[in-house]
């Protein structure tokens, strides 16, 4: 069981990752280095009898395009971020390992500071009383958490890495409002940099955009939420067959996202209005609510091949990862530890 829901999240957030542009900027502050990385789902709002659904159409050349330069530029972030912590590494770790073993610190040194079950703020506690690096760099993330909640921004993580001198903080919008909030909460968060300037540390803010909870997922225990996504599934089948498509099960996946929103990827039907319609209407009658809020993406072919995308898998599992961590107690991240010499 365990087995085949990795495998149904990892296509889920494969598809999801490979529909994202990414927008990126490298912001210095002396020591600090900052990375605004913006998610934005390509999507058009459509709104059917009082349901709401973003729509990507991953059949538009235009959107495959998107896809296509998205990747080469996440690229181009992922060796920027590595080359600079194999360089914090190098120079500047050994000096803080240095100061917890003078404190007489042993244990790990990355952990969750917010937000869910990962978060270990008893671990931050010892960490922050042992090196004045660490000190300063929590201080710097509940700066830069109540920034983002203030601009309206949903903040679902702050992870923070010691030994490779990094902060990673994902903060999440509705889709179609990425880039605008970006605009709106970089000037409150250059002043907050501005203040921590003599502080070495990598700073990554993700702003990603995702569906919003969906009725289907809140208040509901698992077993509520597996009856309602498969009674979803049946209405799409149902619609599909009334307009004469026959499906294949493993190209229709419904999945959950970190907001608890929900993601459809389907093959595009031969309307896509009268299918949305349709489905509306089934879920609505069969299981109470229409999936109000859900990105869908429609692709020519199923979700095992993204026609004209290379699926990022290693980008995939890491989305997993946030996924299950916003959904679950029971996540073992690999992580690093400093002991005391024998």
């Amino acid at each position: 069981m365990a087995t085949r829901l990795l495998i149904l999240l990892l296509l889920a957030a494969a598809a999801l990752m490979a529909v994202e542009v990414y927008h990126g900027q490298v912001v210095k502050f002396g020591n600090l280095t900052v990375v605004y990385s913006v998610y934005e789902i390509p999507a058009v709002r459509v709104e059917l009898n009082g349901c709401v659904y973003y729509v990507v159409r991953g059949h538009d050349p235009k959107i495959v395009d998107m896809w296509r330069r998205t990747q080469k530029e996440l690229a181009v972030f992922h060796n920027f971020t590595e080359r600079w912590q194999r360089e914090f590494e190098f120079k500047t770790w050994p000096l803080i390992a240095d100061e917890l073993r003078s404190a007489n610190y042993s244990g790990y040194l990355d952990f969750y500071y917010c937000c869910g079950p990962l978060v270990n703020r008893s671990l931050a506690e010892r960490l922050s009383k042992s090196s004045r690096w660490v000190n300063r760099t929590v201080s710097l993330a509940d700066a830069v958490n109540k920034t983002l909640r203030a601009a309206g921004l949903d903040v679902r993580g702050v992870y923070i890495n010691v030994w490779q001198g990094f902060i990673s903080v994902e903060a999440f919008t509705d889709p179609r409002r990425g880039l605008s909030q970006y605009v709106k909460v970089k000037g409150d968060l250059d002043s907050v940099f501005k203040a921590y300037k003599d502080l070495k540390l990598l700073a990554i803010i993700n702003i990603k955009e995702a569906p919003a909870p969906s009725p289907y997922v809140v208040g509901l225990d698992l077993e509520s939420v597996k009856e309602k996504l498969a009674g979803l599934k049946e209405a799409i089948f149902q619609a599909y067959r009334e307009r004469g498509v026959d499906m294949n099960p493993i190209d229709v996946v419904t999945g959950i996202g970190a907001r608890e929103g929900l993601y459809l990827v389907l093959i595009a039907p031969p309307n896509e209005t009268d299918f949305l319609k349709a489905l509306t209407e089934k879920s609505a009658k069969g299981l109470g609510a229409c999936p109000n809020g859900s990105v869908v993406i429609f692709f020519k072919t199923g979700a095992r091949e993204l026609v004209g995308v290379s699926i990022p898998w290693h980008l995939a599992a890491l989305e997993v990862v946030a996924i299950a961590a916003a959904t679950s107690a029971s996540v073992y991240v690999v992580k690093k530890k400093l002991t005391k010499p024998k």
